[in-house]
């Protein structure tokens, strides 16, 4: 059984708005994982999740990143989607939610 050592880092954001839990694990330098955004219900739709997503961009390129990828919930593809994200999967079920995979070049 072949096993892959994962770089992991958390990069926080401080910002006065309830926002949700940043973190991320890799396989390798050049490419960071996405593992959970979320904003309160009330501040949705207000940019902050785009801000949220630009922060963390930003601090996975300081770390090295030369690409992001993330597991999306499919009704928030769309808004994967409008930050330049790309549908790299089919759908599949995530803890019983259907999820499809997105990736994003931060070298480019």
């Amino acid at each position: 059984m072949e096993t892959t050592r994962m770089r992991s880092s958390f990069w926080p954001v401080t910002t006065s708005i309830p926002s949700g839990l940043l973190g991320s694990g890799s396989p390798s330098p050049r490419s960071a994982r996405l593992s959970e955004l979320r904003s309160a219900k009330p501040y949705r739709g207000d940019g902050v999740g785009a801000a949220l997503m630009r922060a963390v961009e930003d601090a996975a390129r300081d770390d090295g990143a030369t690409e992001l990828k993330l597991h999306a919930q499919t009704h928030v593809e769309p808004f994967y989607q409008q930050l330049g994200y790309e549908t790299v999967s089919d759908e599949f079920e995530e803890a019983g939610i259907p999820h499809v995979k997105m990736r994003k070049r931060l070298d480019g």
